[in-house]
């Protein structure tokens, strides 16, 4: 946690000085960066708060069941907590990161070449999905406006139809029965 600020520094001075990455690359970095520090560090404290929690039951448990001290091994974390922190300084100091933050952003070994994001592919990409999307609304107007002309078209003969029958045929008598022909019929 105390290595926070001088992480994210380096990090965003890096993703803004390089020439490595195009602009688009560089701006998505440095919008990306903080976010990502912040949830590296919860999910650095929880691995190790719920690691040493089960680390240490384990070994009281074992300690107690060897009929030894409970704290007997406890001493033997402080040992591996100093050989990662020794590990750490020595990748963190400037004999690695040092290659990477040169002053004119230009890494050592560096052949030329430029990451960033395929943005003309995004563009092409984002105007075809517009294009049919366009083209579905004007197919279901086209289909909605075609399905209703041929709805009204067959529902006036239709309603005549019924009629004419209705007049003729005195057998139907009952108002819903023909209010629910009217409905049928088209």
């Amino acid at each position: 946690l105390y290595r926070l600020p001088i992480n994210v520094y380096k990090t965003m001075k890096l993703a803004l000085f390089t020439v490595v990455l195009k602009w688009d690359l560089k701006i998505a970095a440095l919008l990306i960066l903080p976010i990502s520090h912040a949830i590296f560090t919860l999910v650095t404290f929880t691995t190790a708060l719920v690691g040493s929690f089960f680390y240490f039951v384990y070994s009281t448990t074992k300690n107690i069941a060897e009929s030894q001290s409970p704290f007997h091994e406890w001493g033997e974390f402080r040992v591996g907590l100093t050989k990662y922190y020794e590990a750490h300084q020595q990748f963190v100091g400037e004999n690695q990161l040092g290659r990477y933050d040169h002053p004119t952003g230009i890494p050592s070994g560096w052949q030329g070449e430029i990451y960033g994001i395929p943005i003309q592919k995004i563009l092409k990409w984002q105007w075809d999905f517009l294009v049919c999307c366009f083209l579905l609304l004007i197919s279901m107007l086209v289909c909605f406006t075609g399905s209703l002309l041929i709805f009204t078209m067959k529902l006036i003969p239709s309603i005549i139809s019924l009629w004419e029958s209705l007049c003729t045929n005195s057998d139907i008598r009952c108002w819903p029965c023909i209010l629910m022909l009217f409905l049928l019929i088209p």
